[in-house]
């Protein structure tokens, strides 16, 4: 049962090494970003996640990431992207971690701030901003993979749900 905040980070470590193989972004989504990942075995660089009518229906990767609060692409010397940026211009720029490698994944409390860094000195931050709402649907970033589901927000809240059930910390 995951009860504390390094079991919560246990489970992101998940992410670690592994390579980002496509991801989606723009259009209807707006500058909501979903980006998937596998081994760098599994992962078919320059695809894209496929969506009908605005829903997911193949998960392309191992694990996929979905963020729906603010956000940011950084670079060593300077912003790549960010959440407040056009579709097209979010989705062109998004494009440079495509075959990028996980090496670390960092979640800053009270209300479960992440920052992926990649290979190349590319770090994702996201900014939970989602403070209030629904703790079952108004998630500032969530993690899919396996059987398995993690969610940040809104505020403090975080949720660890496998098949066999869920756990929250309210």
């Amino acid at each position: 049962m995951v009860k504390t905040f390094d079991e919560f980070y246990n489970c992101l470590t998940v992410l670690i090494d592994k390579w980002l193989c496509c991801f989606f972004a723009g259009g209807s989504a707006g500058s909501r970003i979903v980006l998937s990942f596998g081994s760098e075995e599994s992962c078919r660089p320059g695809t894209e996640i496929t969506y009908q009518n605005g829903e997911n229906t193949e998960l392309e990767g191992e694990i996929s990431l979905f963020v729906k609060s603010s956000w940011r692409l950084d670079g060593l010397s300077e912003p790549v992207t960010s959440s407040d940026e056009d579709s097209e211009s979010i989705a062109r720029a998004l494009a440079v971690l495509i075959g990028k490698r996980v090496k670390n994944v960092e979640v800053f409390r009270p209300a479960w701030d992440m920052c992926v860094s990649f290979t190349d000195d590319l770090q994702l931050r996201v900014f939970c901003d989602r403070i209030a709402g629904d703790v079952n649907f108004d998630y500032n970033w969530h993690l899919r993979f396996a059987n398995s589901l993690i969610a940040a927000g809104p505020g403090y809240h975080f949720q660890v749900e496998h098949k066999e059930g869920s756990i929250s910390n309210g």
